[in-house]
């Protein structure tokens, strides 16, 4: 799973990452307000279809990758 490698990496560099299986709006809001995240890597359903969860990541900026520095 490319989620598992990506989580693999960051942590190697000293990063705290985590990874969502579930990609409902409600999880994506409660993993949120949880960890209280910096960065979140986005993934979509496919080429042409973003899916929900592009939609409600909060963020400054829209993208795959939606950072806070």
């Amino acid at each position: 799973m490319l989620g598992d490698l990506v989580h693999t990496v960051l942590t190697e560099e000293g990063y705290a990452a985590s990874v969502l299986g579930a990609v409902t709006t409600a999880a994506i809001r409660a993993a949120v307000d949880r960890l209280e995240p910096d960065c979140l890597l986005l993934d979509s359903r496919g080429p042409l279809d973003y899916g929900e969860s592009w939609r409600d990541a909060p963020g400054p900026t829209p993208g795959p990758a939606r950072c806070r520095w």
